[in-house]
């Protein structure tokens, strides 16, 4: 999709692909303790992340205009 700004089209910004990501680890333990914590289900306790939940949960998304 282009957009027109003062006069000049603009397109849209090239995708960047996602690349894998190594991690290492020192020991079976940690990793399982990594393995445990990506997968879980647990919310992070914290007063910021709380105000961003709710607030997303209360957002109405804008009309569509015509």
């Amino acid at each position: 999709m282009k957009k027109k700004k003062g006069g000049k089209e603009m397109g849209a910004a090239p995708v960047k692909p996602i690349r894998p990501t190594t991690i290492e680890f020192e020991n079976e333990a940690e990793m399982q303790r990594f393995i445990n914590y990506a997968t879980s289900n647990r919310k992070t306790k914290n007063e910021a992340l709380d105000k961003v939940r709710e607030r997303r949960k209360n957002h109405k998304p804008a009309r569509e205009m015509k």
